[in-house]
């Protein structure tokens, strides 16, 4: 891949929640410090940051980076994901991934995410549709809706520079009971969607029962980056994962979602 690969992760900056960036630098056999670019687009979409050699990722060490200071000064809330990729230089090798540990620290928790690189709505990705019959990436975790908790789905249409596409999906929400319920979104390129449960669905959660937790699937033939957030009624507690993968049957073989 020309660009290498792209590490897309969703961040915040608000009065409860502060993001920072750990870099990691583990992986093959590279022991030379490794030049990072980094992107930092809004819900939007829309590009705020680009910066080429942003930082390095050291060998053996971390390196961390507070998300309010990629912002102009004084901002004091932000929303959307950062894109973080190796900066090209023709005269270096770098590691295939590449690796990053977003921190969430709330007022009262801290939670962790493990990003990681991939083809995210890359050129050769998108051409590999173009030649193929329509293949569904699927994935899934569990939410949350009761007095409480609450869950928030955030979920990102990432891609390379230059990307395009907006990406339709499907998002169906399954009860212990055998009920579902389903609704389709739209996100365009480089955009994020941030919803609760009860916002994609309606106050009507039959599905979930009495227990107030299920499913949500996630189906879409793009690359998309999903995490859950789910907080306490009382906002007193923060805990944030990935989407888990599910293997699906395609033409070719089986396949699994970017990031997996």
């Amino acid at each position: 891949i020309i660009q290498g690969q792209v590490n897309p992760m969703a961040v915040t900056l608000d009065s409860q929640t502060q993001t920072w960036i750990n870099l990691l630098h583990s992986h093959g056999g590279h022991d030379q410090d490794v030049p990072v670019d980094i992107r930092l687009l809004d819900d939007g979409g829309q590009c705020v940051l680009n910066k080429t050699h942003a930082c390095v990722a050291s060998r053996g060490k971390v390196t961390r980076i507070d998300l309010a200071t990629l912002l102009p000064p004084g901002t004091t809330c932000f929303s959307g994901h950062i894109a973080l990729s190796f900066s090209i230089r023709l005269d270096q090798a770098v590691p295939m991934h590449l690796q990053a540990l977003l921190e969430y620290q709330h007022r009262d928790s801290v939670a962790h995410i493990m990003g990681w690189s991939d083809e995210w709505n890359s050129r050769p990705a998108l051409a590999r549709r173009k030649r193929t019959p329509p293949h569904v990436n699927r994935s899934w975790y569990r939410v949350w809706h009761d007095g409480n908790f609450e869950t928030e789905i955030v979920i990102t249409n990432a891609g390379h520079r230059d990307y395009s596409e907006t990406a339709t999906a499907s998002l169906t929400l399954h009860g212990n009971n055998g009920a579902t319920l389903s609704t389709v979104v739209e996100i365009a390129p480089y955009a994020t969607l941030r919803a609760t449960v009860s916002g994609l669905f309606g106050k009507d959660l039959g599905p979930l029962g009495t227990a107030g937790v299920g499913i949500l699937r996630l189906d879409s033939t793009s690359d998309l980056a999903a995490i859950s957030i789910t907080k306490s009624a009382q906002g007193t507690a923060l805990a944030m994962e990935h989407f888990m993968s599910l293997t699906t049957r395609a033409q070719d073989g089986l396949r699994i979602p970017a990031g997996s």
